[in-house]
């Protein structure tokens, strides 16, 4: 299927204070050696996380978590990586339950963070995520489920982004990006 055919099926952003200055941060190193204790200690819904490299060199992180109780496999392949700005693409699995079962479909998970000086002894992290696919079976689904008052998506960063940031402010102060 060509790029036409994609269709946005969730879009999640959430912000979160670091309090160092923004030359003790490197985004990029944070984001490629995050241990899996690590990640999983951001968030409830984060069940593990590996890191590699794939044979062209890109770095890759591969995540497993629950969303709205679906469960989501991510191959987080290296785009776009600075000391301030990241952003990963993947292929990634989705297992959706409902009435008749489990249905599997395939997604394209776009994860950009950010982060940027408030003060001279203080940034904002910007965690934004967008999912699309191009299967149609699946856009229907969605389409089809009951309306919430809540937004899982949004709701599992409201979780974890002040995780991530606590986790690279820790590493700041420890000198971890010097």
């Amino acid at each position: 299927m060509n790029t036409q055919e994609w269709v946005t099926i969730a879009k999640g952003v959430n912000s979160a204070a670091i309090n160092v200055p923004l030359a003790a941060i490197d985004l990029a190193k944070w984001f490629f050696t995050l241990r899996d204790a690590e990640y999983r200690a951001c968030s409830p819904g984060h069940n593990g996380m590996a890191q590699g490299r794939l044979p062209d060199g890109k770095r890759v992180a591969v995540s497993v978590e629950t969303l709205g109780g679906n469960f989501i496999v991510n191959n987080f392949i290296e785009d776009v990586a600075y000391r301030d700005y990241v952003r990963t693409v993947s292929p990634s699995v989705m297992w959706i339950g409902g009435e008749d079962g489990v249905d599997i479909f395939q997604a394209r998970v776009t994860w950009e963070l950010k982060v940027a000086a408030v003060s001279a002894q203080s940034c904002i992290l910007t965690c934004s995520v967008t999912a699309a696919t191009a299967d149609r079976e699946f856009v229907a689904l969605l389409q089809n489920l009951p309306q919430s008052d809540t937004d899982p998506t949004q709701n599992h960063f409201a979780g974890e982004t002040p995780g991530f940031a606590a986790d690279i402010e820790r590493k700041a102060k420890s000198g971890m990006f010097d």
